[in-house]
């Protein structure tokens, strides 16, 4: 698609950003609709949460704002990828998926921060059992996405060190900018599935205490899903500039396309893997 774009004139790119921001804003506004009882019963059945009349109404506010927000977040990462692909002509060789998906865990960020806590009236206290982001996700989670950093820094290296006068000065962005990127989104991923974990866990009823722990669950796995399916597209981004070198200097590229093809593949996977618990860790006893 972000290549007809890049050829478009600015009639054309006005008349689909219309296009665009008109069907964005139907998902945005079904996205704000109250979650149904399916989508309540589903997500109890995920985390394996009774619920009850004290905590039915907390998951529907987080259900109903982290849709929103995530929903809102991709949105804007499309107008913003097809504004900076049009204007450029795509000089910067800017990735439109990495921005649907840098949207996305923007909005899961903001809908993390604005989840309504369960405290009772009177002075607050917190549980004092610790938690760790292993806890919560596969174990390879937080090794994987360094291990993407270090392949992104080669894919970087190589990019230098095989640079042509000829090619493309996007292919800078395309390549180098890309591992500059991959190392932001680990760092600050990171940060925020840390900042989630630590996040005060108040005392309270049973259920919920296990409502917050399943909404602390969900949000974690929003967070690892995009920022891994990010970096994992940030190297099929790179692997395609690389091609674009390779061609700049008479080859013909094509091992590199195929490999930036399956980092699509291994995006997906890395979502699929990482969107949902299964099964849903066990809650840390309370102090």
């Amino acid at each position: 698609m972000y290549c007809y774009i890049e050829s478009m004139d600015l009639r054309g790119l006005r008349l689909l950003l219309l296009i665009t921001t008109a069907v964005g804003a139907l998902f945005v506004v079904a996205a704000a609709r109250p979650a149904s009882e399916r989508v309540l019963t589903r997500f109890a059945a995920l985390h394996d949460l009774a619920l009850t009349d004290a905590n039915r109404a907390v998951v529907a506010a987080y259900l109903r704002r982290a849709h929103l927000l995530r929903t809102l977040g991709a949105w804007l990462g499309i107008v913003v990828s097809m504004l900076v692909t049009g204007l450029t002509r795509d000089r910067l060789d800017v990735g439109g998926w990495e921005l649907v998906l840098l949207g996305y865990l923007a909005g899961a960020a903001v809908a993390e921060v604005g989840v309504p806590r369960p405290w009772p009236p009177g002075p607050r206290r917190a549980a004092l059992a610790p938690r760790r982001v292993a806890s919560y996700l596969p174990r390879w989670t937080l090794p994987a996405r360094w291990a993407l950093v270090l392949v992104a820094g080669a894919l970087a290296g190589w990019y230098a060190a095989a640079w042509a006068p000829g090619a493309r000065q996007g292919l800078v962005v395309g390549v180098v900018g890309r591992f500059a990127v991959c190392v932001a989104v680990a760092v600050g991923s990171e940060l925020l599935l840390r900042a989630v974990v630590r996040r005060r866990q108040p005392v309270v009823d049973a259920d919920l205490l296990a409502a917050d722990d399943a909404i602390r669950t969900s949000s974690l796995h929003a967070l690892a899903a995009a920022s891994t399916a990010i970096q994992v597209l940030l190297l099929g981004g790179q692997l395609s500039g690389l091609g674009r070198l390779a061609q700049a200097r008479g080859g013909s590229g094509s091992t590199l396309y195929l490999l930036s093809f399956v980092t699509t593949l291994l995006a997906v996977t890395a979502w699929s893997a990482l969107r949902h618990p299964a099964p849903r860790p066990a809650r840390p006893a309370t102090a």
